[in-house]
Parts: C-alpha cells; structure tokens; sequence
C-alpha cells in the first residue's frame, strides 16, 4: 500500500493521472500473476517503487500504444517484460541514484531469472535519457501519446541483456549476483489480493489488460 500510494502522489504531482479519493494508484496488471512489485526501503518507508509485468496471454501494458513493435520482438523469439510504475522520493538518504542503481540490479536480475530476455518501458521523452544512459535501454519507438498517463508523451524503449554483454552497464546490473533465494517469488495471499481488486476497479477502464493479437 505504501508503494501504491507514493505512486500515486508521484503521478499526481507529474500531471500524469487525476486525483482519487482512495489516493492510490493501481492499474488491473498489478493483480497478475506475471506482475511483482519491487520496492526500495530506507528506515522502514517506502522511498522508491518498480513494477514489472512478465509478457503473457494478457500482453504488457505498452500492447495499448506499441502493439505492432512488441509483436516483432515476440516474433523474433525474445522474451519480454515490462517495467514500469516507477516513482521515488527524493532528497531523502541514501542518495536517487544509489536506490534506483540498487532497485534496477533486483529488477533486471529477477526479470532474468524469471526467463525474460530483456526489458522494456513506455516512459516520457525527459526520462528516456537516464534510461539510456544509465540502464542501458535502447529506443524502438517514436513519441506517442499514452492513453495511461493522462495522454502524456512517451516514447518506447528496450533493455537487451544480451546486447549489453561485455559493457560497464552489464557489469553494474549483473556483475554481483544475488543468491537464488534473494529472487524467489512472493504472492498476496487470497483475502489480499480480493482487497486489492476492489480497489482496482475504478481503474479498470483506464487500463486493460489485453493482448494485441500475433
């Protein structure tokens, strides 16, 4: 819940979705079986958050703008995840960069183990840059509006982890390995996961999981 709600005032503040008077943000793939939700904790509060979204029957999120340039990658063999939902707290310890530099290595090698071959990321033109620069992602397609984000722009991106072989940003994310146990799954129980779908309903409209048909 502490993710979902600094997501929301996160988004809120960015003009990317309207006020709730739950004051939360969750879209419908967060209750899938393919979606985890990562977070970042400093003294006990949540100050950072990641979702990723295995590539499934029920698609990834960026099918609603990117449909035909996610399929050739399906077609070409790789297997996808998408990562999103991110939000942070800034000017609080230890520093942005060490968080999300920490955050990204537990989500690419979760993402890994899990049987994906890379990543990608509908995110607004300003952020493409860090991506790019820092993670390693690459540009597959042009400024779009997102029907999610209250149509702002965004461009979409892909991290190939076999492409990023033999560079500084493989050697940060998958140099140091975390043991097997430190990425195992973990699942809401039932009475939980009830809760969180009545909670998602309001925005069911707004982001469907649907998959763009091959």
């Amino acid at each position: 819940m502490e993710a979902f709600r600094l997501l929301y005032d996160s988004y809120v503040r960015a003009g990317l979705v309207t006020e709730n008077r739950r004051k939360l943000r969750l879209t419908p793939f967060h209750l899938l079986d393919t979606t985890e939700v990562f977070v970042a904790k400093w003294r006990g509060e949540v100050i950072a958050t990641m979702t990723v979204v295995a590539d499934g029957p029920q698609g990834l999120p960026m099918d609603a703008m990117y449909g035909d340039e996610v399929v050739r990658f399906r077609d070409a063999g790789l297997r996808l995840a998408e990562v999103g939902c991110f939000a942070d707290r800034r000017g609080m310890e230890p520093s942005f960069l060490k968080v999300i530099g920490e955050l990204a290595k537990l989500v690419v090698q979760v993402a890994r183990a899990r049987g994906a071959d890379g990543l990608v990321a509908a995110t607004h033109p300003r952020h493409a840059r860090f991506y790019i620069r820092a993670l390693g992602f690459q540009q597959f397609g042009g400024l779009k509006e997102c029907p999610y984000a209250q149509g702002n722009p965004a461009v979409a991106l892909v991290q190939n982890f076999a492409l990023l072989r033999g560079s500084d940003v493989h050697e940060r994310l998958f140099g140091t390995e975390y043991p097997p146990e430190k990425l195992m799954r973990t699942s809401w129980d039932e009475a939980t996961r009830r809760y969180l779908r009545s909670l998602a309903e309001p925005f069911r409209t707004e982001q469907r999981p649907v998959r763009t048909p091959t």
